[in-house]
C-alpha cells in the first residue's frame, strides 16, 4: 500500500486567513515559501523560490490563526489533496494543498532556511540545536 504523505519547511509569506466549513468546521489557509539551490551549467548557484499552500481544520487551524505572522517559519505534516471549483467566471480550477495533520512553529525570517554552514544547506545541516529560536508544536 502506498502512502500519501507530505512535509512542508518554510517561511509563511502572509498571515493566515481563517474561514468557516459549511458544516461550522473552522478551516486556515495559509501560503509557505520554499527555496530550492541548484548549480547551472557553469557551476552558479540558482535558487527559486516555490510557494506551497498549506490547510489545517478545527483545532490546528485555530492555533495556525494564533500562532503564525508572515515570515514565520512553519513546518507541516500531512496529505497532499487537489480540489476543483468553479470560480467567479465560472472557470474550473484546480487547487494543491498540503492538508496538515501535524504543525511546528518556530520564529521565522531571522532563522534563514537557506544560511549554510560549511557549504551546506542549513535544512542538510540541522544540528537540533533550537536555542535560539522559539518553536512550538500544535
Amino acid at each position: 500500500m502506498f502512502r500519501n504523505h507530505f512535509s512542508v519547511l518554510g517561511n509563511a509569506g502572509a498571515e493566515p486567513i481563517l474561514r468557516r466549513t459549511l458544516t461550522g468546521g473552522v478551516v486556515a489557509t495559509v501560503n509557505v515559501a520554499t527555496n530550492y539551490r541548484h548549480r547551472d551549467t557553469d557551476g552558479r548557484w540558482i535558487e527559486s523560490t516555490e510557494w506551497h499552500r498549506i490547510t489545517a481544520f478545527d483545532r490546528l487551524a485555530k492555533e495556525l490563526q494564533e500562532s503564525v505572522k508572515k515570515g514565520t517559519r512553519v513546518a507541516a505534516d500531512g496529505y497532499m489533496r487537489t480540489r476543483k471549483f468553479v470560480d467567479v467566471n465560472h472557470q474550473e480550477r484546480y487547487v494543491h494543498e498540503l492538508v496538515a495533520t501535524q504543525l511546528l512553529v518556530g520564529s521565522g525570517a531571522d532563522a534563514r532556511p537557506d544560511a549554510e554552514r560549511d557549504g551546506v544547506p542549513a535544512a542538510i545541516a540541522d544540528d537540533g540545536n533550537t536555542a535560539d529560536q522559539d518553536v512550538r508544536v500544535i
